[in-house]
């Protein structure tokens, strides 16, 4: 896979992304059940107060997820742009910062689902499966993109 290649996946899983943590972001908004196939671990999850950041009185964490997607798929798009590199470097270093941050992010609410809430809403494991591949995608492009750079020096030597 191209470089190219690794970054249009990234902007598709961020639009998927997107569409997972909007979706909980208005289910979040309306009096409505969270379908969630057998059980409620959706529903116990949403009225749990670490479905909030801050703590239990400010936005949705989907909320929050759907504002971090649309970044993602922002920074995306950028470097899918021919951009002068002195642009794309910082557009790549944000963009992964953004992953790992997600990723820490996705992490987090994921063991607070197995330890505190007890409990599992499938949408949230569907998001934060969309962040880790992100995140190794990108990883795997950062590798190629360092092995290629590395190659270059060796031959210029």
């Amino acid at each position: 896979m191209r470089s190219p290649a690794y970054n249009r996946f990234i902007f598709l899983l961020s639009v998927v992304g997107i569409l997972i943590a909007g979706y909980l972001w208005k289910m979040h908004a309306t009096p409505e059940l969270i379908p969630c196939g057998r059980g409620r671990g959706c529903e116990t999850v949403a009225l749990s107060p670490y479905s909030r950041f801050p703590y239990g009185t400010g936005l949705p964490i989907a909320a929050w997820g759907t504002l971090g997607y649309i970044g993602l798929t922002i920074l995306a798009t950028l470097r899918m742009m021919q951009l002068p590199a002195h642009i794309l470097k910082p557009v790549r270093i944000l963009q992964g910062a953004g992953l790992i941050t997600g990723m820490c992010a996705s992490v987090l609410l994921t063991v607070i689902q197995a330890v505190i809430i007890k409990a599992f809403c499938k949408w949230c494991l569907a998001s934060e499966v969309i962040m880790s591949f992100m995140l190794i995608v990108f990883i795997m492009e950062w590798r190629a993109w360092q092995s290629h750079t590395n190659q270059t020096h060796e031959s210029l030597s």
